[in-house]
């Protein structure tokens, strides 16, 4: 999964311009926990998701608790965000 490091500022502003709209931004933690836990129709599908993401690496199996634990750690520098496209009227 590729990953890029943005200037969150800009990136809005640029998908403005593209008529995207933020419609909601978080940190990982925050993300995996309403996806995981949340009540949502889409949680089976982000459940899996979540789950294939760390399973379909075989290193993951090989990690102490120590490395599993500065990993969950850094996951929660990673944002997440969803932009909308506004209606064109």
């Amino acid at each position: 999964m590729p990953e890029y490091l943005v200037c969150f500022d800009t990136l809005q502003r640029i998908a403005l311009e593209y008529g995207l709209v933020l419609e909601k931004k978080m940190n990982f933690h925050e993300y995996y926990s309403q996806a995981v836990h949340g009540d949502t129709a889409s949680h089976k599908l982000n459940q899996k998701l979540l789950e294939s993401m760390v399973t379909k690496r075989e290193e993951v199996h090989r990690l102490t608790q120590e490395q599993r634990n500065q990993q969950w750690e850094i996951s929660g520098l990673y944002c997440v965000f969803i932009f909308r496209k506004q209606n064109s009227h």
